[in-house]
């Protein structure tokens, strides 16, 4: 088995672990491990509606949240893939290969082959990488980014500072700034300026007209990536996307840690390699110290301000786990202890067993929740903590590693797949109805446009009365977020039958112009939420060994057509 591993090129293994680890997973609604998809989904599906490639509109007013390369990723998917999961999420499957390529590139420099495909293998298959790879997220994309940034950093160049030298971390710094904001851009420039500091080549640049050149080129590159919203929208432009998403970020009154604290987990399964790494990077041979302060220079900035920052968000740190990784490889003089893999093979045992008390406590299982997802889910568990357990051998590391995301993968969908159980149901046996999602309140956690990727069908945001009248008529199905929006949309259904019975001499509420509407259940996972008596309803559903109680009620709102 292992001869059969080492027959591929780096490379190549380190590109199909990836892939093997993701692709799976591309086009199913798994449980979403991360939320911000739904805006950006439902942005870029009305961008493609409208045509437009760079003005971004919500509910169908200008609002520009993120930078504008996700957007653009997301529609080209669409006019691959069409109305499908896939389209929102292809290219989070192919910068994560590219996070594994840039590390690997950059370990080949100062590390053996072994350590630098491990480096690869570490950055790239984590849950932090993997969780968002599976949302449409612009996270994997930055992440991509700041590892292009640091192989470009670390390249062992023997000509002095200058153009050739500096101009491809500049034009990876320059297009990181379209994935979300040029302060990403910053953030990267400023690890740099702290890594020449430190290896005494930053004077150096600041003389040399060929690194200014260099610089002023990924400015011209980050501002290029604007430029069509500045010029063809420039008010509304402004007033979101630089005033209320950057210079007037709202304060969420977060400590900190909560920045720092993901890091631990969206490491796994490696995270003890960072502990042990840490523990040994005063010991590390001065061989190591430029990879050590690569890491460092390239990390830090990001993550003092993002725990400095007003608004914090958990995954705002997640680009930048991949320098600290760099760091803590690099800190390694000899092999890494066998026991920073043993404790999480040891781990992933204990995590299994409690998988498998959590299924059997639930038989008979519900019939949505699948033996075959299940086996899968505790084979490759299996698997993965028997290499980490049994071998120091990397690509065996490397296979448990892609086997850890599978089994984490294929536990949690059918969660996912269970909330799209009933829509999916009713768009099947309606395949002529029209599709409708009550928005009236705009928001941005609104997921009509998730749904049409889930749906494989247009799905249209009801955000204005105009559009409820439309979604009323026969042939028409309105899918709601809860019991206030079923109340709401009966009673507008209700005036409207009436206005139409009024204006029709003799005609009764039933007529061909009112057909009675049909009210259908569509199951959804609570996110949060207590019992009557105050007890929270996992610890109920744990008590009566019933998952039915961890869901809430959404609706589905029917008006037959006409016959």
């Amino acid at each position: 088995m292992i001869r059969l591993l080492y027959k591929l090129s780096s490379r190549a293994y380190l590109t199909l672990a990836v892939l093997a680890a993701t692709v799976p997973f591309l086009n199913l609604r798994m449980l979403r491990m991360a939320g911000d998809e739904k805006v950006y989904v439902s942005q870029a599906i009305e961008m493609a509606r409208d045509g437009r490639w760079f003005a971004q509109t919500l509910a169908g007013e200008p609002s520009y949240f993120k930078g504008p390369l996700h957007y653009v990723l997301v529609r080209i998917g669409m006019m691959i893939f069409g109305d499908k999961l896939i389209a929102g999420l292809w290219m989070n499957a192919l910068f994560a290969v590219v996070v594994a390529l840039a590390l690997y590139r950059l370990g080949r420099e100062y590390l053996r082959e072994d350590r630098a495909v491990l480096l690869a293998l570490i950055g790239a298959l984590n849950v932090g990488v993997f969780s968002h790879a599976l949302a449409s997220q612009m996270e994997v994309e930055l992440c991509a980014f700041y590892a292009l940034a640091a192989m470009t950093l670390g390249n062992k160049f023997e000509d002095e500072p200058g153009f050739k030298s500096d101009i491809w971390f500049w034009l990876a710094a320059g297009v990181a700034g379209w994935v979300k904001s040029p302060a990403h851009s910053v953030l990267i420039a400023a690890g740099a300026i702290v890594y020449w500091a430190l290896n005494g080549t930053l004077l150096r640049r600041a003389r040399s007209p060929g690194s200014w050149l260099a610089a002023l080129a990924g400015i011209a590159v980050c501002v290029a990536g604007y430029l069509p919203a500045l010029l063809s929208d420039y008010a509304n432009f402004r007033e979101t996307f630089v005033m209320r998403e950057n210079v007037m970020k709202a304060n969420n009154n977060r400590a900190w840690h909560y920045v720092v604290n993901p890091l631990l987990h969206f490491a796994l399964p490696w995270t003890l390699v960072f502990f042990f790494g840490l523990a040994r990077a005063w010991k590390a041979p001065a061989s190591a110290r430029p990879l050590q302060l690569l890491g460092l220079s390239l990390a830090l900035p990001t993550i003092f301000f993002w725990a400095s920052w007003t608004y914090k968000g958990q995954n705002y740190n997640l680009p930048a786990m991949s320098a600290l990784f760099i760091f803590a490889v690099a800190s390694f003089d000899r092999d890494i202890p066998k026991i920073a893999f043993q404790i999480v093979g040891a781990l992933g045992l204990a995590a299994l067993i409690c998988a498998m008390v959590l299924v059997f406590h639930f038989l008979p299982l519900p019939d949505w929740w699948s033996w075959n997802w299940i086996f899968f889910s505790f084979a490759s568990i299996l698997i993965f903590a028997s290499a980490f357990l049994f071998s120091v051998e990397t690509r065996v590391l490397g296979l448990g590693a892609v086997f850890f995301l599978l089994g984490m993968g294929a536990f949690i969908t059918p969660l996912g797949l269970r909330e799209m159980r009933d829509a999916r149901a009713f768009a099947g046996e309606h395949p002529d109805a029209t599709l409708h999602y009550d928005d009236l309140d705009p928001s941005i956690w609104s997921e009509w446009g998730l749904l049409q990727l889930a749906l494989h069908r247009p799905v249209f945001g009801v955000h204005k009365p105009l559009q409820l009248d439309e979604a009323l008529k026969p042939g028409h199905a309105i899918f709601l977020p809860g019991d206030a929006s079923l109340e709401r949309v009966k009673k507008a259904f209700e005036e409207r039958n009436s206005a139409a019975t009024n204006a029709t001499p003799g005609a009764s509420s039933i007529s061909p112009a009112a057909p009675p509407y049909r009210v259908e259940k569509w199951s959804r996972w609570l996110t949060k939420g207590k019992s009557a008596e105050g007890q929270p309803m996992w610890k109920l559903a744990w008590q009566e060994r019933d998952p039915a109680k961890l869901e809430r009620t959404f609706y589905i709102f029917w008006i037959p057509s006409e016959r």
